[in-house]
């Protein structure tokens, strides 16, 4: 399977690679949701369904070799050490001095 890199589409990595992912779209991405509910009429059974979705989409992330980052909020906002260091995979050509720089420009 090809390296994939920041920025290709997940979505259609997902559809066109991943052997479980040939069901028809509809099946999928419904067009009709019901009550708000997914995949489901039991509002008690959505939690676990979309546990179950979340969990489905890592395993196909990982199949693709897509790159996840989880970042803890307010940490990633009040913490410049912590979130240069979940973010150094995509700043290439950013130096931790101009990241820090602009970290403690005042935000809006």
């Amino acid at each position: 399977m090809p390296q994939r890199k920041a920025g290709d589409d997940v979505q259609a990595i997902a559809l066109s690679e991943s052997s479980c992912c040939n069901a028809p779209i509809d099946s999928i991405c419904p067009r009709q949701v019901d009550g708000g509910l997914w995949h489901t009429k039991n509002g008690q059974e959505q939690e676990i369904i979309l546990m179950q979705k979340f969990i489905n989409s890592f395993c196909r992330g990982g199949i693709c070799n897509v790159p996840v980052t989880f970042l803890r909020f307010p940490r990633s906002v009040k913490d410049g050490a912590y979130l240069l260091e979940k973010l150094r995979p995509i700043l290439e050509g950013i130096s931790d001095e101009r990241f820090h720089e602009v970290f403690a420009k005042p935000r809006k």
